[in-house]
């Protein structure tokens, strides 16, 4: 599981209302039949809130090129995607 923290606090919405976060954790699952990559808050009292956002394994690429395009970033290819995510799960 990889964190990351935020500069400033953000928010996120549960059930029970609004929280504040202080980072996300990122967690990548790669079992054969089973891949997904998953998003959990951290809250501002250092705990993993109870949200999650799950994204397959066929979407990963995608999501990070629209989050990527909306944040104004330049991407690399699609290889270098995947490259770029065995380094981060070493």
């Amino acid at each position: 599981m990889k964190t990351i923290r935020f500069k400033t606090p953000q928010n996120f919405e549960g059930r029970n209302g609004f929280f504040t976060a202080s980072g996300i954790e990122i967690y990548y699952c790669d079992y054969p039949d089973d891949v997904h990559l998953s998003l959990f808050p951290i809250t501002s009292k250092n705990k993993t809130g109870r949200c999650m956002i799950q994204i397959d394994g066929e979407s990963i690429e995608t999501f990070i090129k629209i989050v990527a395009k909306e944040c104004g970033i330049d991407l690399l290819c699609g290889e270098d995607i995947a490259e770029l995510w065995k380094q981060i799960n070493k």
